[in-house]
């Protein structure tokens, strides 16, 4: 005589319908103090504005709630919840909960986006696409925070009580090409080069949400190449001290600039980006020195921390979480080999003496090189 209640929980909370399918009308009767769900419908079109049917497309949050979601594998495991694909009229239906994402199994016993910012992105026969960005969560109460990066200039769309429509337009993309070479100027092979766009999620790591990914090595020539590099910001591959040989400087759009150019904008109509890695086989910044009293004595044992900055800027997470250390010798004099000339702060410690510190504000970092230091008692 009635469902068994897993059954009836089912049908009530079912995600996605094919398009033109209705529910049991026993299903749709829900509880008063049921959450209240929205439905995006996403059109997945080509270049020239054809629907595109067949499309896998993956919804991605960039909060914290909705990373949360995706870290327990609902990405993989709730098609229909985060993996979609498109019909014969290159459509498909999303739901979201008016709730915080982490409730999602306390409220109706599975995950589900709850409020929060997020993306639809797709890739299908060589072509890429990314949606305006959707904000669910608007009303007092809900989740609402609109920054203004390079995705959300491309549109923001709100979730309302009325079904929305969001056009997710694929794109051919750009072509960029390189080369690696040595301090020489000679040509590096075997040198991994990725490249990858992100989202900017909203969590303690800093950038997340890496999307498009792949790498190349360089053949005997040093080159490099990717197709269809989706035309917003990408990012080159990760530069970080266990990587040999070491990045140090790039030419790009014809200027040699002495850093790692690890993200590239691309200019309005530009079609090809070309660069030039030159990388060092060690570690080529040398901060040095000798830690002395105020007599001019050594101070033997000194310890040393060094803030790293992987920009000249500091942009990322990294740039204000990591640290490097040495320890002065008897004769008081240290060494430190690094990766990048960017250093951020300083600390020195020593017992018996008063802390020794540096702090390079408003993005200054000191230059490697000769560095002394006098410490008080």
């Amino acid at each position: 005589m009635y469902l068994p209640v897993v059954i009836r929980h089912v049908l009530r909370w079912f995600w996605v319908l094919p398009m033109g399918a209705t529910l049991a009308a026993g299903a749709v009767r829900t509880e008063q103090s049921a959450p209240e769900i929205r439905q995006v419908l996403v059109r997945v079109m080509n270049e020239d504005g054809v629907p595109m049917p067949g499309v896998k497309v993956q919804l991605l949050g960039v909060g914290r709630d909705a990373l949360q979601a995706m870290d327990i594998g609902a990405s993989e495991n709730l098609p229909g919840v985060w993996n979609f694909i498109s019909d014969a009229r290159g459509c498909c239906l999303a739901r979201f909960g008016c709730f915080s994402g982490y409730d999602g199994g306390k409220r109706i016993g599975m995950e589900m986006p709850g409020w929060g910012q997020f993306y639809f992105v797709a890739e299908a026969d060589g072509l890429r696409g990314v949606s305006s960005c959707l904000l669910h969560g608007a009303e007092a109460g809900g989740w609402a925070n609109s920054g203004n990066d390079e995705w959300e200039r491309r549109g923001i769309v709100r979730t309302r009580a009325k079904q929305v429509t969001l056009t997710l337009r694929m794109q051919r993309g750009l072509r960029v090409t390189g080369r690696v070479i040595d301090m020489a100027g000679q040509p590096v092979r075997g040198f991994t080069v990725g490249i990858q766009h992100d989202l900017h999620s909203t969590h303690h790591t800093g950038y997340g949400d890496e999307i498009f990914q792949d790498s190349r090595i360089s053949d005997a020539e040093g080159r490099f190449s990717f197709d269809h590099v989706f035309p917003n910001t990408f990012y080159l591959g990760p530069m970080n001290e266990e990587t040999r040989p070491v990045w140090v400087r790039t030419r790009v759009r014809g200027q040699w600039l002495r850093e790692p150019v690890d993200f590239i904008t691309p200019r309005r109509g530009e079609k090809e980006i070309r660069l030039t890695l030159m990388v060092s086989p060690e570690a080529p910044y040398r901060y040095f020195g000798r830690i002395t009293d105020r007599a001019g004595r050594p101070i033997a044992n000194a310890k040393l921390a060094f803030g790293i900055s992987f920009h000249r800027q500091p942009r990322t997470f990294a740039d204000t979480h990591h640290t490097d250390h040495t320890e002065a010798g008897e004769d008081g004099r240290y060494e430190l080999r690094i990766v990048t000339p960017f250093i951020s702060w300083l600390k020195v410690t020593a017992p018996g003496y008063a802390d020794y510190a540096e702090d390079f504000a408003d993005g200054h970092v000191k230059a490697a090189g000769r560095w002394d230091i006098v410490m008080r008692q």
